[in-house]
């Protein structure tokens, strides 16, 4: 958020950067890599999206990193367009 800034203000993202340029090196402990799914909906009707930890992996792991962040966060800062560039 950036409260450590003298340009702070509670309605302005002044909040500093996360650069990962090695996401595909992520390793997990224990059965998660077998038992872990990401979810997404589409917007349309039976539009759920599950994807398996493995495939994530393979094909996307920035994703794996972003949907970390996302947990971490309160509710009210997301959505936020300073994850994807």
């Amino acid at each position: 958020m950036g409260k450590n800034k003298p340009t702070y203000t509670s309605y302005v993202d002044t909040g500093d950067f996360v650069v990962v340029i090695n996401a595909k090196d992520i390793k997990v402990s224990g059965t998660k890599a077998d038992q872990k799914i990401y979810k997404r909906y589409t917007g349309f009707s039976d539009g759920q999206k599950l994807t398996p930890y493995k495939i994530m992996l393979d094909k996307h792991p920035e994703e794996i990193i972003l949907h970390a962040v996302h947990g971490m966060l309160p509710g009210t800062s997301w959505p936020c367009t300073c994850f994807r560039s």
